[in-house]
C-alpha cells in the first residue's frame, strides 16, 4: 500500500481531558460531537515534518567499539489559520468570550489571556485525496500574526506537535467524512 496525500480538506481536533485515554472517533458513529474543525488553513502553509534526530556516538578509547544512540526529532505540523472565529481563538488560546453593546447592537468580543498554556488535543488531518493522518495526542502552540495594511489579514501561525503514534489511514476521506457536521 502506498501512503499518499494530495491537498488538505479539513483538520479536526477533539479535546483531551485524560491524556492516558484514546479519543479517536468510532468509525460507526457519524457526526461525533467531540470533534471540531480546527479552522480555515491558509493556502500553502500546512507542512508535516520530522525534525532531524539527535545522534550521539560513543567511542571506546581502547578498541574500535562504537555505540550510537539516536533520539528522534519532533514530528510537527506547521500551518497558519486565516481569519479565525472568536470560538477558534478561545479554543486555541483560552480566554473569554463576552457580549458588548455597540451602537445599540449586541456583539461578541474575545479577551485573550495574558498567560497562555498550550493545549492538548486528538488530531485527524483529511487530505483532498489520499490517506488521512491521525494522532491521539497533539499539543498546539499558536501565536498571533496580524498585518495592519490594506492587503493584510489576521493569521494564527501554529505548530502542532504530534506526540503519540501517527497513523496514515484511508478511514476518513472527503467522500466519507464521519466528522462532518451538516
Amino acid at each position: 500500500m502506498d501512503v499518499r496525500t494530495i491537498g488538505l480538506h479539513k483538520i479536526y481536533v477533539a479535546p483531551i481531558t485524560d491524556l492516558s485515554s484514546t479519543v479517536m472517533p468510532d468509525n460507526n458513529t457519524a457526526n461525533d460531537t467531540h470533534w471540531v474543525d480546527l479552522g480555515d488553513v491558509y493556502e500553502g502553509t500546512a507542512k508535516l515534518t520530522d525534525d532531524d534526530p539527535e545522534v550521539t556516538t560513543h567511542k571506546s578509547e581502547t578498541s574500535a567499539k562504537k555505540i550510537t544512540l539516536s533520539d528522534p526529532g519532533d514530528c510537527k505540523l506547521e500551518l497558519s489559520l486565516m481569519d479565525p472565529t472568536l470560538e477558534e481563538l478561545q479554543r486555541l488560546f483560552g480566554g473569554t468570550i463576552s457580549t458588548v453593546t455597540v451602537g445599540g447592537e449586541s456583539k461578541q468580543k474575545w479577551t485573550r489571556p495574558r498567560n497562555y498554556q498550550p493545549k492538548s488535543f486528538a488530531y485527524i488531518g483529511i487530505p483532498e485525496d489520499g490517506d488521512s493522518t491521525m494522532c491521539p495526542v497533539v499539543t498546539i502552540v499558536p501565536k498571533f500574526e496580524i498585518t495592519y495594511s490594506k492587503t493584510g489579514i489576521m493569521l494564527v501561525p501554529m505548530t502542532i506537535y504530534l506526540q503519540g503514534d501517527v497513523t496514515f489511514s484511508p478511514e476518513y476521506s472527503t467522500t466519507i467524512d464521519p466528522l462532518y457536521h451538516a
